[in-house]
């Protein structure tokens, strides 16, 4: 069986001469809960965009064993949903319920299973009640809680997240945490809140200067005190 995600001596600089990553080997397994963590400016968000396909830089990227290029691009991006640091970059229908339901009618889906996809994604991060609510509306949180849902109602194989927890309230945290534990789905996931990378992964690794410096079971990872304050994380 291919690897979820399989990254191959991968390094980007970018166009001001920051080398934000360098030399990453990386190969994550279908259903794997995987935290990245990391000091600011650490090479998250940039892997993140580059396993996406949103940027390209040198070595290789496989994603359900399909090489990451232009002629793959389309086929990939309905096995792999990504959702972005700033919400607003995705977040573009009049209301949340349009937002959440445009991947699944875009996918030509039938109908049954369009309602089942957006039911169970509002129910994923419990917005429910902000259905008709105008995405412009709502609370900085809640964006990141929306830009998830409209990816998780397209059901894809694999999740990207950057900071999906950032600004939720600790209601919808654990919702988020709930619905990433119990999904059969592989994720990826940059996160700052130690605490939340904890409940969600299975492993964590740590980034540092756009290289991987430490890859593990998340328990062993994140109460290693000398390894995370050396890169400057508190050890939970």
């Amino acid at each position: 069986m291919n690897q979820a995600i399989q990254i191959c001596n991968y390094s980007y600089v970018y166009p001001d001469g920051t080398r934000a990553l360098d030399a990453i080997h990386l190969t994550i397994e279908h259903g794997e809960k995987v935290s990245l963590i990391g000091p600011n400016g650490a090479g998250k968000s940039t892997l993140l965009l580059a396993v996406a396909g949103f940027i390209r830089g040198t070595g290789m990227i496989f994603i359900d064993g399909m090489e990451l290029c232009s002629r793959n691009l389309r086929h990939i991006r309905s096995k792999l949903g990504c959702c972005l640091e700033n919400p607003e970059d995705q977040l573009f229908m009049p209301t949340v319920f349009e937002d959440v339901i445009f991947g699944p009618l875009y996918m030509n889906l039938p109908p049954q299973q369009v309602k089942d996809n957006v039911d169970c994604a509002f129910d994923s991060v419990g917005l429910t009640a902000l259905a008709e609510k105008a995405p412009y509306h709502l609370s900085a949180g809640q964006k990141k809680a929306v830009s998830f849902a409209a990816v998780f109602s397209m059901a894809p194989q694999i999740i990207t997240c950057d900071k999906p927890d950032a600004g939720l309230d600790l209601q919808h945290r654990t919702r988020l945490q709930e619905a990433i534990v119990n999904s059969p789905r592989t994720h990826l996931i940059a996160t700052s809140n130690l605490h939340f990378a904890a409940v969600i992964s299975t492993r964590v690794i740590v980034m540092d200067n756009g290289r991987i410096v430490a890859d593990g079971p998340a328990q062993s990872i994140l109460s290693n005190k000398d390894m995370m304050e050396t890169h400057g994380l508190e050890p939970l």
